[in-house]
């Protein structure tokens, strides 16, 4: 065997694990199915956050990787061709002989790609790993956007047929847990979301002046029990930077508390429109690595925070730490029949899917700009609303926003008073 043919079978070897890395990518990312995203939600909420941002580019990546599995194995049939005529195994005189050995290397090839693809589809430890090769392919993909029909767009999550069919079946046939089925929604409607749906309001971010000696930006750190704070100068809206938790300790450790400014600290701060779309944040975090946002409205002043955990939230629900407060409302929070405790601050869509109720969004997003449209003044601690037959008690009221309401269905009450008449 001379030096060309050990080449050869090199070249050969290279391709062969180029064809199999494409199979895999293909298997872990491009094949999964409902059940296998919700198995790999509950193994792996990071990865299977991950993956939600490459399916949604789905289509120039699967493009990619037909491409690239064609050319391998246009490729490794040539190269063993070459071969077999080369050392005289194989002779153009016999076709039938070339045609049973591309036969042959198709049956193999194919054997060990379905092997794979059994062996690799819907584990979450093969899905890790094939993550980042499918954003290393998908950034290589970029090129095939533009074959792309804008009708055939790679919104997976949001267009493909199999996925909203099986999601229909699921929900009829009750297979599905209340947490899936709510979990299932969210990624449908992931991709309409904007940043100012789900951002912390201006008026609830808790911030520190640029000025505020390091003792008492600790105590702050230590009773909201945050990582990173924004730091103003003068105000709210001149956000210099951002001050995190962890940058304090090597200070406190040298006893340098009192002499270090705490400007000198400051990172640098991400600032976003408000009308920019989560999925498309999210991607822009995960490139520059930061882990939260200020929200900036059209005029250029502070509007809320956005952090990354705002946004997995979207997806798969309140996340509660160590330093969640228990006795913190949910946003929606069922009581009784027809009965609900709601948050000021829960969104308009999501009070209209719980309650069954059509409040228009289009002027305010949240249940408390709702209700201070409708009155037209800031309503007071025990106030009753009748709004859509609902009766909305207001139970708390912080300065200027609406805290907590209690919402009770009159629709029995009605009924009832129909009938007497």
């Amino acid at each position: 065997m001379d030096e060309t043919e050990l080449w050869v079978i090199y070249l050969l070897g290279l391709i062969l694990a180029l064809d199999l890395t494409l199979a895999a990518v293909r298997a872990c990312v491009l094949r999964l199915s409902l059940k296998d995203l919700i198995r790999l939600r509950e193994a792996d909420k990071e990865s299977f956050h991950r993956l939600l941002q490459i399916l949604r580019r789905r289509d120039p990546l699967r493009l990619l990787v037909q491409l690239g599995m064609l050319l391998a194995h246009f490729l490794m049939a040539a190269g063993l061709l070459y071969l077999g005529l080369r050392t005289g195994r194989l002779s153009l005189a016999a076709p039938w002989e070339l045609l049973a050995t591309l036969l042959g290397v198709a049956v193999v090839i194919g054997a060990a790609e379905w092997l794979l693809d059994t062996a690799l589809r819907g584990r979450p430890a093969a899905v890790r790993w094939a993550i980042p090769w499918a954003q290393r392919m998908t950034s290589l993909a970029a090129p095939f956007d533009r074959l792309i029909s804008p009708h055939q767009e790679s919104d997976w999550l949001l267009n493909d047929e199999t996925l909203q069919a099986l999601l229909q079946a699921n929900l009829q046939e009750g297979r599905l847990e209340q947490e899936e089925r709510e979990m299932l929604r969210s990624i449908v409607r992931f991709g309409d979301t904007l940043v100012r749906e789900i951002m912390v309001p201006r008026i609830d971010m808790v911030t520190v002046e640029v000025n505020t000696p390091l003792p008492e930006a600790t105590d702050l750190f230590i009773k909201t029990g945050f990582s990173r704070l924004p730091v103003f100068e003068e105000k709210i809206d001149n956000i210099v930077g951002l001050l995190y938790a962890k940058d304090l300790l090597p200070v406190w450790r040298a006893g340098l508390e009192e002499q270090r400014p705490l400007r000198s600290l400051l990172r640098e701060a991400y600032f976003v429109p408000e009308a920019k779309k989560v999925d498309e944040l999210l991607a822009e975090m995960q490139r520059r690595r930061m882990h939260m946002a200020l929200v900036v409205d059209e005029y250029g002043g502070i509007a809320g925070l956005v952090t990354l955990e705002d946004i997995v939230e979207e997806i798969i629900g309140e996340i509660q730490d160590e330093y969640d407060l228990e006795e913190e409302p949910l946003d929606i929070r069922p009581l009784g029949p027809d009965e609900y405790l709601l948050s000021g601050r829960a969104d308009i869509d999501d009070i209209n899917e719980a309650l069954g109720t059509e409040f228009p969004s289009d002027d305010a997003d949240t249940l408390g700009g709702l209700l201070l449209s409708v009155t037209g003044h800031m309503p007071a601690e025990g106030e009753e609303i009748r709004l859509d037959g609902f009766l909305f008690t207001i139970r708390k009221v912080d300065q200027r926003r609406i805290v907590l309401v209690h919402a009770r269905r009159l629709a029995a009450e009605v009924s009832a008073d129909a009938a007497a008449a």
